[in-house]
């Protein structure tokens, strides 16, 4: 009996195990002749070329508590002075590290015309991502003056348990990475049409590049104590862009809408910016996550792609964005990336900007 009970609390500690979603190759964030692949960590922070080396493996086992923060390692190594003779500036890595990568997504992107930027969710690897984003653009149909953005965020892996064990702190992540990770890749582009499509928890990166989010209050504190980083960033600088959001099983709430000082007290809907002109988004009755995670708490709500009349209310305190809902709750698909890219509703959806499907 013993044995049994021995063996069932191993084999549930194997599948909560929780992982960091890190690159697949130690030279990151490369321009292509036709994209471009952008990493950043749980922070929003930029992977360097050579960051195992440099920074460590991340945890492998058991990673819900575990944070793998490029910026926390470079942090610790100035406060214990930790620079040896032969071993880089970590601080300086990240810093030269950042402004080139920007600089490459800048060249690539000058003469580009409209600009596709792919956000996957929370749970995914890259190997799963990159298979998902590879089945958007065999769909659609670019144009030579088009240019594409693959986006990868850790939102943690796991598996079963897993699954809800990462959920609260990929929550977050998906913040950190909007205004630190795709805030500073749009600020590289102007004069563009804009789309960016998102899977579910990614439809908070994007939020979240616009303008700051709130917080969770302690996570924020620990970000700045543990990490060094600020949840209140500069704001994204209005370069005359066309923004246009496709939100793909959003699971975000309306507090992902909500004022940087919701905890203060302050419910008012903020300011999005005069870029974002749009954003369509699909409703899924059938979708069991984000029927899940309708009782997680106030902060990491998934109700916008659940429940229609949240739409329909935070529509009205945007009223110079155009905001269109598709249900496809009749289709019987769960939350699966790659099951929502097959629906027909997101076809008709990149039909209606005008964006050539095959």
């Amino acid at each position: 009996m013993k044995k049994n009970i021995l063996i069932l609390l191993i084999s549930l500690f194997i599948i909560g195990c929780a992982t960091h979603n890190t690159p697949d190759t130690q030279q990151p964030n490369k321009v292509f002749s036709n994209k471009v692949e952008v990493f950043v960590d749980q922070s929003g922070i930029f992977y360097p070329n050579n960051w195992e080396e440099n920074y460590g493996r991340p945890c492998k086992i058991y990673c819900k508590n575990k944070s793998y923060s490029l910026k926390q390692i470079a942090k610790k190594q100035t406060e214990e002075k930790q620079t040896e003779e032969k071993q880089i500036d970590l601080n300086n890595d990240l810093s030269s590290s950042t402004s080139s990568i920007l600089n490459n997504i800048k060249k690539y992107l000058h003469d580009k015309k409209r600009i596709f930027i792919l956000v996957h969710g929370y749970n995914n690897d890259v190997k799963e991502s990159r298979e998902n984003y590879k089945k958007i653009e065999d769909i659609i149909k670019f144009n030579s003056d088009d240019g594409i953005i693959e986006f990868y965020w850790d939102g943690l892996v796991g598996q079963v348990i897993g699954k809800l064990a990462v959920w609260n702190n990929a929550c977050g992540y998906s913040q950190l990475a909007g205004i630190l990770g795709l805030r500073q890749v749009l600020n590289q582009i102007n004069n563009k049409e804009i789309f960016i499509i998102s899977h579910s928890r990614g439809a908070s990166v994007l939020l979240s590049s616009m303008s700051n989010p709130p917080f969770n209050k302690k996570f924020a504190k620990e970000t700045k104590s543990f990490h060094g980083i600020d949840t209140v960033q500069p704001p994204l600088k209005n370069l005359n862009n066309n923004i246009h959001m496709i939100l793909l099983a959003p699971a975000i709430g309306a507090i992902d809408f909500k004022n940087v000082n919701y905890s203060k007290g302050n419910n008012s809907f903020r300011d999005l910016g005069q870029q974002l002109k749009s954003i369509d988004y699909t409703i899924n009755k059938k979708d069991w996550v984000l029927k899940k995670y309708l009782l997680g708490g106030k902060f990491n709500t998934t109700e916008l792609g659940y429940k229609k009349e949240i739409g329909e209310n935070i529509l009205k305190s945007y009223l110079n964005i155009k905001m269109v809902a598709k249900n496809v709750s009749n289709r019987k698909h769960g939350h699966d990336f790659k099951k929502y890219i097959d629906d027909p509703e997101f076809i008709e959806i990149l039909n209606s900007w005008k964006i050539q499907t095959k």
